[in-house]
């Protein structure tokens, strides 16, 4: 048994479940330049990271913490697979590659062009290609949050 896939599922804050009640998207970016500036910024200070190292979705990424090609060796260690937005919150899942190996779901609030970490959650299941089917992972109760830790 994968230690890692037992996990406890939470339901996101009263507030983000509310905005996707009747989700209003306002973009969907499908690489990680189309992103806005301020929100990679915030992506770095949750990462704790100077440089936003994360792939574009389909691009080569460190799946795997075992190296042996040194080509391998400056690839990022997250890759994107889709980010949206509606009117409050903008929402970025992507791949975290290394021992890991799970999706992870980051909310941003947004209020006054700022970007403001509101909630996570990991997931053991393939990238979702759509933001309907992260908003039904999220309805589901599909992420756990209490790995904090590991973003």
């Amino acid at each position: 048994m994968n230690i890692l896939a037992v996990s406890r599922v939470v339901a996101a804050p009263a507030d983000i479940e509310k905005d996707l009640e009747k989700p209003k998207f306002t973009r969907i970016d499908r690489s990680v330049g189309a992103m806005p500036t301020a929100l990679k910024n915030s992506m770095k200070k949750v990462f704790r990271t100077r440089e936003l190292s994360i792939a574009d979705p389909g691009r080569p990424y460190l799946d795997t913490d075992f190296v042996t090609d040194s080509a391998k060796a400056g690839l990022p260690v997250r890759r994107l697979a889709i980010a949206f937005a509606t009117p409050h919150f903008y929402y970025v899942y992507y791949r975290a590659g290394g021992y890991e190996n799970a999706g992870k779901l980051l909310i941003f609030r947004i209020a006054n062009g700022r970007y403001e970490f509101a909630w996570g959650g990991v997931e053991f299941e393939p990238d979702p290609s759509s933001p309907a089917e992260i908003i039904k992972r999220l309805r589901r109760k599909s992420f756990d949050d209490t790995k904090k830790f590991l973003w």
